[in-house]
């Protein structure tokens, strides 16, 4: 069985998209959804007990960027 992970400090997220080609994309739309599975996964797996700003200090979206993987 996996060891539990928990924080007590705050933590500093950072996402990014990254396309696979150079159709312009809503970048909002995409990211809130990820946002909002990512911090509820955390939550779920009681990593925190909340994900609001006492266990979250920053997030921070980056500019997309072609995957190079994909190019």
């Amino acid at each position: 069985m996996p060891e539990k992970i928990s924080t007590d400090n705050k933590v500093d997220i950072t996402y990014k998209l990254y396309s696979k080609d150079k159709r312009r994309k809503d970048k909002g739309n995409i990211l809130s959804i990820v946002q909002k599975f990512l911090l509820d996964s955390i939550t779920n797996m009681k990593v925190w007990p909340d994900d609001n700003d006492k266990h979250i200090a920053t997030e921070t979206f980056l500019e997309s960027e072609l995957d190079p993987n994909k190019v």
